[in-house]
């Protein structure tokens, strides 16, 4: 089915190679690495899970594709090279809420595995970045740390953390919703991210939040796997 959506899109990335940049267009650059042993024709798909009122996002994947378009056309990866052309483009257009967008990666022809970079853009987001690293064409079932993949928090950085932070997680085949919830010490809710793909890196911001000690879950199907100590300081 996704060969297929591909296939019908083609049209819309077609018109979308003039896309323009717009005055104030953040940059978020992900790059994405062949780590098999042959060549795999990669796809990249993007879902808007949350926009900010007035806010426009767009990626770019060796051409531009306009803002309705949601899957790219095939990116052709050879075994050990890293792609450097993925940049996803956000513009708050002046608004103040954050948005949350996810860029998910796949092997056209064996798409059982994806990873994903869950970005959450604010008005405070840096300009232009490279924000993740990702790879594909790892084994299924094993995460990119070459681990057998299991629901779990893989690593978390920078810890302590003043603008930015960035959650690897890793989820079972076949697990149902998973999201990460990051509280405060009284156990107020500060934020709640929902995951896709089987490996993923989750990027959002902390510099709207105090300095202290708060608190990241991963929850599988309503029940905590683990739960770990992030540090804000400014």
């Amino acid at each position: 089915m996704k060969k297929l959506i591909v296939l019908l899109l083609g049209i819309g990335s077609i018109a979308g190679i003039a896309y323009a940049q717009n005055p104030g267009d953040k940059k978020s650059h992900i790059e994405v690495v062949n780590v098999s042993n042959i060549p795999l024709n990669v796809i990249c798909e993007r879902t808007e899970k949350s926009i900010a009122d007035s806010s426009i996002n767009y990626f770019c994947w060796d051409v531009c594709f306009i803002p309705s378009v949601s899957v790219s056309g095939i990116v052709v990866i050879q075994p050990g090279v890293t792609s450097q052309n993925h940049i996803g483009y956000y513009n708050a257009k002046g608004g103040t809420g954050v948005s949350t967008i996810s860029y998910c990666f796949y092997d056209n022809d064996n798409p059982i595995d994806s990873a994903c970079v869950i970005i959450l853009y604010s008005p405070e987001s840096p300009d232009d970045s490279v924000y993740a690293t990702v790879n594909v064409g790892t084994l299924v079932g094993v995460d990119d740390y070459g681990s057998m993949r299991e629901n779990r928090i893989l690593d978390i950085y920078p810890n302590p953390a003043n603008t930015n932070t960035t959650l690897a997680y890793s989820l079972e085949n076949g697990s149902g919703s998973a999201k990460i919830v990051v509280r405060n010490v009284l156990g107020s809710e500060m934020m709640e991210v929902w995951l896709k793909g089987s490996t993923g890196k989750v990027i959002f911001p902390v510099s709207q939040m105090n300095s202290g000690i708060y608190f990241y879950s991963l929850v599988v199907d309503g029940q905590v796997q683990s739960t770990q100590k992030l540090i804000v300081k400014k």
